[in-house]
């Protein structure tokens, strides 16, 4: 078996921070502060870009839907459609403040999104969009800083874990919360989104 290293700068010095996989094994996604590239891996070239005004957040990629979600330090959401390159954009914010959104995760199943609106020393409510509409549903409120999101939709029910230990409880299909407890071990036949670091 030959291995193949592949060298190729896209942009002198950038800090990239995510690689988004997508479902076309010869296009990948990499984000930087400010910045997301599509990246032709088969022809070592550049195929897209797009370029924020505003530092990213995060960003995650839904190739059910084939889109980009990412959100900023100016409090918004942004949906790449990958089809045609279009941006879609909603404010992020809660009964408390705008939020940055450190953190997404794409439920493909219910096509949903979660997204942090993470509060430094006063916990995080959970913000939750549609992922084709961006239209919002009600807000989960938290105590705690969220780290992941366990799905156990066969059980009808969705767990988001935090910092500290603790765990949050709901009811997968209305998102009610059925508890607040410290969390449990799971096993292993969930889905589970974590937390990624931010450097790729």
């Amino acid at each position: 078996k030959q291995e193949i290293e592949q060298t190729l700068t896209i942009k002198p010095g950038g800090l990239y921070r995510r690689i988004l996989n997508s479902s076309n094994n010869d296009t990948i996604y990499l984000t930087t502060d400010s910045e997301i590239f599509g990246v032709d891996i088969k022809n070592s070239k550049v195929t897209r870009t797009w370029d924020f005004s505003n530092q990213l957040s995060y960003a995650e990629i839904d190739n059910k839907n084939n889109k980009i979600f990412c959100t900023d330090y100016s409090d918004t959401l942004r949906a790449i459609d990958l089809s045609n390159g279009a941006i879609q954009s909603t404010p992020l914010y809660t009964d408390k403040a705008p939020v940055c959104g450190s953190y997404i995760a794409v439920d493909t199943l219910s096509n949903r999104l979660f997204i942090d609106g993470n509060f430094v020393g006063t916990g995080s409510d959970v913000l939750v969009f549609d992922a084709t509409s961006l239209s919002r549903y009600p807000t989960i409120k938290c105590d705690f800083l969220l780290q992941s999101i366990v799905m156990l939709p066969n059980l009808n029910t969705l767990y988001i874990g935090g910092f500290g230990g603790k765990t949050l409880e709901l009811d997968y299909s209305t998102l009610n919360t059925i508890k607040d407890r410290k969390s449990t071990r799971l096993n292993s036949s969930h889905t589970d989104i974590s937390r990624m670091p931010s450097s790729a």
